[in-house]
């Protein structure tokens, strides 16, 4: 869209937008009826390469698109939109700016001037005096650099309003800070983080103006939402020490100038100077306004680095005020901000400032990580970004001139290579899209193709420009199959493809690897054949049940399987049977550890087995035997209540003094073995049942 709206059209908008308070009756806390978001597209160019080959300057790019979007305050809603590309004079449209803002030559090619864009944009304001307005855009460049300094160049006027406007991400931060209720450091972030801290799903392309600029409205819109949701929840609108309601307070170009002024001020502020930057490069940077600074110092991140803003103290306010047109000079490869300061500046940032690096300190600073090909530096923050990123780790910008990505890692069999010449990104075999790019994989690509008879897998594919690549073979072994859909080598063990997910019917080989043990058994489905422990009750793989002929084997014949494989276990005192799954259990346990049956059955415990313990289980005078009889656990001297059941130690059977080990036999007169012969429990004559098992005393003949 290009040309000039026409003035009935804009006055019947206008119009017809009720502009009298809130739709829900609350006065709005912004003071404009309208918020005019502005977003600019400028020329430019980039070459890591050869920088001498760079065709337009940082600080000489011509506007190339303006467009904007109205929010209406009180309705809350974007009432009106415009695109207008316009047409460079000085420099071209080069292929990374066309890549980055998707503007094409032919586009601006016969668009309107710069002046035309401006007076349709003014034309709009201008329709309907009554109302009033305010600019707003993201970011201060827009408005602080590159209008004006463009429109000075060609002699087009540019009306006092154009100094007054919002930052949408300084609104943004306002916001954040008032819900959480107290100061947070501002910072700068890109557009897809704006709109994921306030929930707003990005839409458009980046770096379009027209869509930029809905989406700063857009993000606009939520910020009335949520600061007129603050004021009903809030009851008395009282704000909180140190905190400012969002699109309240706009930033005025020409009141800072006037202040400035008026403060005498010493003190400038730099804004995106290179991380990097030396003294001697601040110094020669300040002496092109043919002044000599007082001081210089670096703002300082909370890891101790620059984070891109500066002070400088001149000599004069005179000096100072020359120092501000370098505003938008470059320093290194970056374009800097110079903007009016104060000693509050100063005061503000004493904990967090300090001198910039000298020269010497630069040589010796630890070097950066190595950068790999197809590495770059975010334009925006200069974070290091990896090849494989699209967007900017740190602040999320958009990579400008993605590059063809080389990779310097051995290509594995089945991967692939991105075709899109801006990409070329090496890719795992299991991806059907590229990580990088997103692109599909090459149709043409061969995957995982058996290569003879010899057991091996040879993996072929073809590279951008067309030529076969064949692969170092990989050794299939037995049971691998080829997915009859992809081609892709999956192992034995598989039933589905591990990469188009097709199920398929295969039998499966015998698992030679898997010693058999007693009790293991094979799955009856054909098509699977798994071998499976003795213990599931269906098969691992296919779930099949497992037969009703093929018990599990007890514990008691295990012993023999584990006295194969490893030294037998030894049955000690009170171990016991399970009656419902005949697992080993110890003696201190009190339910089965394989089912979790209890060992008391019908009231009574489970027989116990029971044999002369070996020589390192010897009893010890002292020994106690637990007076709970269906615990019957054997304890040490040192013990006061029992391992097992936790019950004192008071009326316990006790190993008596003079006990050399061996079983403990030392009887009295009167003492009876319990009649049951799997326990033959040694019990004192003053029992009338056996201790251990509950059996009644014999009677004596």
């Amino acid at each position: 869209m290009n040309g000039t709206m026409s003035a009935d059209l804009v006055g019947s908008l206008l119009s017809s937008l009720s502009l009298q308070g809130d739709a829900d009756g609350l006065i709005p806390h912004c003071p404009y009826d309208f918020i005019i978001a502005v977003d600019l597209e400028a020329t430019c160019d980039e070459n890591h390469a050869d920088p001498s080959a760079v065709q337009v300057p940082r600080d000489k790019g011509e506007i190339i698109e303006l467009s904007y979007a109205v929010v209406s305050v009180p309705e809350r809603r974007i009432v009106h939109q415009r695109q207008n590309f316009v047409r460079p004079v000085e420099t071209t449209v080069t292929a990374y700016c066309t890549q980055l803002t998707g503007i094409t030559p032919e586009l601006v090619e016969n668009a309107g001037t710069l002046r035309e864009a401006v007076e349709d944009l003014l034309s709009f304001i201008q329709t309907n005096p009554q109302s009033t307005f305010c600019f707003m855009a993201h970011g201060e460049w827009d408005f602080r650099f590159q209008l004006p300094r463009e429109c000075q160049e060609k002699a087009i006027p540019l009306p006092p309003l154009f100094s007054v406007f919002f930052d949408i991400t300084k609104e943004v931060h306002r916001m954040i800070t008032l819900s959480a209720g107290v100061p947070r450091p501002a910072s700068t972030a890109s557009l897809l983080s704006l709109c994921k801290a306030m929930g707003l799903q990005h839409e458009g392309r980046l770096h379009s103006g027209l869509d930029d600029a809905v989406t700063v409205a857009r993000l606009a819109i939520i910020l009335l939402q949520r600061v007129h949701t603050w004021f009903a929840e809030k009851g008395d609108g009282a704000l909180p020490p140190g905190l400012e309601l969002p699109l309240s307070i706009p930033i005025d170009l020409g009141q800072e100038i006037e202040d400035f002024a008026v403060a005498r001020s010493r003190v400038v502020r730099l804004g995106g100077v290179p991380f990097k930057a030396t003294q001697t490069q601040v110094l020669t940077f300040i002496g092109e306004s043919g002044v000599a600074p007082e001081s210089m110092w670096m703002i300082k991140n909370a890891e101790g680095r620059s984070d891109g803003r500066g002070l400088v103290v001149l000599h004069t306010h005179e000096d100072a005020m020359a120092a501000l047109s370098l505003n938008g000079r470059v320093m290194g490869d970056r374009v800097v901000q110079v903007t009016p300061g104060s000693e509050v500046d100063l005061e503000e940032t004493a904990a967090v400032r300090g001198p910039f690096l000298t020269d010497l300190e630069a040589q010796q600073a630890t070097p950066s990580q190595e950068v790999k090909p197809g590495d770059w530096l975010c334009p925006t923050c200069q974070f290091h970004n990896f090849a494989s990123r699209r967007s900017c780790s740190k602040c999320h910008a958009v990579n400008p001139s993605p590059t063809p990505y080389v990779s310097n890692q051995p290509l594995k069999p089945g991967d692939w290579i991105c075709q899109d010449p801006t990409c070329t990104f090496q890719n795992f075999a299991s991806r059907m899209l590229c990580m990088r790019c997103r692109g599909p994989r090459p149709a043409g690509m061969e995957l995982a193709r058996p290569n003879g008879m010899n057991g091996t897998l040879g993996i072929s594919f073809l590279t951008p420009d067309g030529t076969p690549v064949q692969q170092r073979p990989q050794e299939v072994r037995p049971g691998d199959w080829f997915c009859p859909n992809c081609q892709f080598h999956n192992f034995a063990s598989r039933r589905n493809c591990v990469k188009c997910s097709l199920t398929v019917t295969l039998p499966a080989p015998p698992r030679s690897f898997a010693p058999n043990k007693p009790g293991d058994w094979a799955c009856p489905n054909p098509a699977c054949g798994f071998h499976n422990f003795q213990y599931r009750n269906e098969c691992k793989v296919c779930q099949t049940v497992k037969p009703a002929g093929m018990e599990y084997h007890p514990a008691m014949h295990m012993q023999g399987a584990r006295q194969q494989l490893s030294r037998p276990m030894e049955l000690r005192p009170g171990d016991w049977l399970c009656p419902h799954c005949q697992t080993h259990n110890f003696a201190s346990r009190r339910a089965c550890m394989k089912c979790n049956a209890s060992m008391h059955v019908n009231g009574g415990m489970v027989r116990p087995h029971h044999h002369k313990p070996s020589s390192k289980n010897n009893l010890r005078p002292g020994d106690w035997l637990c007076p709970d009889p269906t615990c019957a656990f054997w304890n040490f001297k040192s013990k006061t209540a029992c391992t097992r059941c936790g019950r004192a130690s008071i009326g316990a059977q006790i190993v008596p003094e003079g006990y050399n080990g061996g079983t403990f036999g030392a009887r009295r007169d009167g003492d009876w073995d319990c009649p049951i012969q799997e326990c033959a429990f040694h019990n004192f004559r003053s029992r009338t049942e056996c201790h251990r098992c509950g059996a009644m005393k014999p009677v004596e003949e």
